[in-house]
Formats: structure tokens, C-alpha cells, sequence
């Protein structure tokens, strides 16, 4: 499978990855490569299904943790803008706009 990170958020995105790749009892469920642009999964013959549903499961919990970490910074910028909504800055209009309307 193939991995989409951008270089500004790889910090982020690769310490999660490399959390979410151990199971329990501290064997890895998948493989990232160097870049952490590839994952790799190895299963004995007839438990591929199971592993690659675990996988799945991984990177979607992956996928939660993304969210509440952008749910956050744009809390953040709410609560900053509403700080600086007296000085009538243009900028921070539209920066509130963006904030409102875009969806990650």
C-alpha cells in the first residue's frame, strides 16, 4: 500500500504511524519503509484477510487521531480570532472564513 505524507507534516504523521505499527505484545502488525511512503504486511498463508482488516483498522484509527489534531488547531484558530475580531483585521476575516468553510 502506498502512503500520501507531505514533507511539512511528516513529523506528525510518521510518530503516529510508528505508534499505531506495534500490536500488544510489541511485534509489529505492518512494515513502513524509510521514505514512509509504502507499508508492508506479511501474514502466514490463509490470515492475510484478518491482518490486512487489522491494518485497515490501524491506519483508520491513524485517520481519528488526524482529525482530532485538526479539530484542535482550528479551535484554536477560533478562539484566536475571536480575540483579535475588535482590531478588524481583513486578514483575520478571511482566515476566519477559510477556518469556518474548509473541510479537512
Amino acid at each position: 500500500m502506498s502512503l500520501h505524507i507531505i514533507n511539512e507534516e511528516s513529523g506528525i504523521l510518521k510518530e503516529i504511524t510508528k505508534d499505531e505499527q506495534k500490536t500488544f505484545g510489541g511485534s509489529k502488525l505492518f512494515y513502513v519503509n524509510d521514505n514512509f511512503d509504502k507499508i508492508l504486511v506479511m501474514a502466514v498463508k490463509g490470515s492475510m484477510d484478518g491482518k490486512l482488516n487489522m491494518v485497515v483498522n490501524r491506519l483508520n484509527k491513524i485517520n481519528e487521531r488526524i482529525y482530532r489534531l485538526n479539530t484542535k488547531i482550528k479551535k484554536g484558530n477560533m478562539e484566536m480570532y475571536l480575540k483579535r475580531k475588535s482590531i478588524n483585521d481583513k486578514k483575520d476575516a478571511i482566515v476566519n472564513m477559510i477556518n469556518k468553510n474548509l473541510k479537512v
